[in-house]
Parts: structure tokens; sequence; C-alpha cells
């Protein structure tokens, strides 16, 4: 479904740059397309790489349980103690590479 939605987003900002009057299959609407397309792909894909590497990282605590029982667990915590927000950490980091 990612890939449908990456791939949509792509289409509709070339065209968005075309109307602008860039050349279609220009450098610029090819390039500026992929970009956005990235950009979003990004957003959606960052809050469940966040939760998988917290549930990797995670460490038993002095009383022997873990910190999360499942990544559900994880996200709602996360969400409690931290808000909507705290999923992004890292974000430049990340659409960067």
């Amino acid at each position: 479904m990612c890939v449908c939605v990456c791939v949509c987003v792509c289409v509709q900002a070339k065209e968005a740059i075309e109307a602008l009057g860039y050349e279609r299959g220009s450098p610029v609407p090819v390039m500026g397309g992929a970009a956005i397309a990235g950009f979003f792909a990004s957003a959606c894909s960052l809050p469940f790489d966040y939760v998988k590497t917290q549930m990797q990282k995670m460490k038993p605590g002095p009383d022997g349980k873990m910190p999360y029982s499942s990544a559900g667990d994880c996200a709602l915590k996360t969400l409690q103690q931290g808000g909507p927000l705290k999923f992004y950490t890292g974000f430049s980091t990340y659409i960067i590479r």
C-alpha cells in the first residue's frame, strides 16, 4: 500500500511541477516529484521504524521486567509519555538517508 501511495504522490507532484511550466520529463519535475514522494514516504514510515527500534533496544528494568510487552504497547506508551511528535525523533536524519 505504501508503494502505491508513493507512486501516486510522485505522479501528482510531477504533474503539479509541470503545470508551473517545466518541460515534461525534464530533471526538475522528475527530481522534484521524487523528493516530494520521498518526504511523504519517510513521514509515513518513521513512526513504525521508531517503534521497531525501541523494541530492538529494550532491556529489562531493575525488576527484570521488559518495558514493553508488544509493539502496540510500545506505541501506546510512547504516545502517552512523549506525544505524537516523539515518533518523529530523528526525522531529519531519516529523510536524508
